[in-house]
């Protein structure tokens, strides 16, 4: 048995992402709710465009499963709130558009781990069979959810995680800069 991982060379095709890239910088859209409606749009038709790409159709049940959210009942008697903070949260980012800017690459990000898992999930036939449909949209969600796609969040991690390498070093500098005094 090989425990050596494989390299995989992907190739990459614009047409995958196209939906996944404008689904993640609708945020741009400066009115609010307009955004949150094109984003809306565009999530709902990557399944699908992605199907098409690789010459499959999904059953509408599987794409529902893909495009579902977290909504529950609580959510129906909280949506008038949600929607008065949502409103005024994406006036505030308006104002503050640096902030959209970094939700637009977290957004961006995501969107594009959606589209790769889900071609790499027609092409190995993950959604040809109901049955298999639904565990495979599933294990979609569970990804997304423990994966960390923010780019910014993965370089904050990963500058935490060096800091005691950069104090180690920066303490060696200054005791070689010492010594030659």
């Amino acid at each position: 048995m090989n425990d050596e991982p494989t390299i995989r060379d992907d190739k990459f095709e614009w047409a995958i992402y196209v939906d996944a890239t404008l689904a993640g910088l609708a945020i741009l859209i400066p009115i609010p709710l307009v955004d949150v409606l094109f984003e809306w749009i565009f999530k709902r038709r990557m399944p699908q465009a992605i199907a098409r790409r690789n010459g499959r159709t999904l059953s509408p049940d599987t794409v529902r499963q893909l495009n579902r959210s977290n909504f529950s009942c609580l959510g129906c008697l909280l949506w008038p709130l949600e929607l008065v903070w949502l409103l005024l949260k994406r006036t505030y980012r308006t104002i503050l558009y640096f902030l959209t800017v970094k939700e637009a690459t977290d957004k961006l990000s995501y969107y594009w781990h959606r589209a790769y898992l889900l071609n790499k999930m027609l092409e190995r036939g993950d959604l040809d069979h109901q049955e298999n449909a639904a565990l495979a949209a599933q294990a979609l969600h569970q990804v997304l959810e423990s994966v960390t796609t923010s780019p910014l969040t993965q370089l904050a991690q990963e500058v935490i995680g060096n800091v005691r390498h950069i104090l180690r070093s920066s303490w060696r500098w200054l005791r070689r800069k010492q010594k030659m005094k």
